[in-house]
């Protein structure tokens, strides 16, 4: 007689995430039923095809996503991937539901809206799993990842923009900093990691470097910190040489093929914990 499956519903954004999650859950013999926010992820999701479900829904129909799951029986669900918060201002479609979220958050903060989304995912009988619950194996470890070790200048950089990066996330203006001799030359704001690196080297031009970290108190069930090949391809553009994390916080995507792609290009990794 075959064991009755555990059953996840997934709230897949955009980015590879999802589909790493896909993979691990479906070695643990988890049936992944998953609603997919745009048509990009939707199409990668049923690339893999390990789904045992797959609906495509805008992000704005909240009623329609929590009926779905409904009718599939599933009480538990993981959020993966970014959700890109300027979509708020681009004129998507909100149902009744989604306009009254919004509003009751003025500020639009990440935290803000990400706690109000789990509570009405609470609200409607769904448990909200850790986004480590199936991914713990691609966190980033401690010590340094790749055949480039940092110089000092490098390692002064990297010990002087985790603090501060630590910092600016708490006050949830973005979680990287790009940071050369000591100084801060940007900040992730509301456009993104990819286009703060890259304003960073129009001003400050090779050598910089890269610090991604986790939240202070982060919420272990959304928007825990992800670097990709994408991340690199962009620090290569600019000639950036060392991308540091929080170790054990941070998720590294495609692990083993981002390492060689960072020794490709002489680009370093490092995983690192912050002094608190």
């Amino acid at each position: 007689m075959d064991v009755l499956k555990e059953k996840i519903g997934l709230i897949a954004s955009s980015g590879t995430l999802p589909i790493d999650f896909i993979r691990e859950a479906s070695q643990k013999n988890v049936s992944v039923i998953a609603i997919a926010l745009n048509r990009e992820i939707a199409r990668a999701i049923k690339k893999q095809g390990l789904t045992d479900a797959l609906s495509k829904m805008p992000i704005g129909q909240v009623d329609m996503i929590f009926q779905s799951l409904k009718n599939k029986k599933i009480n538990k669900v993981v959020m993966l991937g970014k959700f890109d918060k300027a979509t708020i201002f681009q004129g998507l479609r909100f149902d009744k539901r989604a306009q009254s979220l919004i509003k009751q958050k003025f500020d639009l903060q990440d935290v803000s809206l990400m706690e109000l989304i789990i509570s009405e995912f609470e609200k409607e009988g769904f448990e909200v799993l850790k986004q480590t619950e199936y991914l713990s194996s691609i966190l980033a470890p401690e010590g340094v990842l790749t055949n480039r070790i940092p110089d000092e200048r490098e390692w002064e950089d990297i010990h002087h923009g985790l603090p501060l990066a630590y910092n600016i996330a708490g006050m949830d203006i973005g979680q990287t900093i790009v940071v050369k001799n000591r100084a801060v030359i940007s900040v992730e704001a509301l456009e993104g990691t990819d286009a703060a690196i890259l304003r960073a080297g129009k001003l400050a031009k090779s050598g910089t470097v890269v610090v991604k970290v986790s939240r202070p108190k982060q919420d272990l069930r959304y928007d825990i910190p992800a670097v990709g090949i994408k991340t690199l391809k962009i620090m290569e553009k600019i000639k950036s040489v060392v991308l540091a994390v929080e170790a054990n916080k941070t998720f590294l995507l495609d692990r083993e093929n981002l390492i060689k792609y960072a020794d490709l290009k002489n680009i370093c990794i490092v995983g690192e914990k912050i002094n608190k």
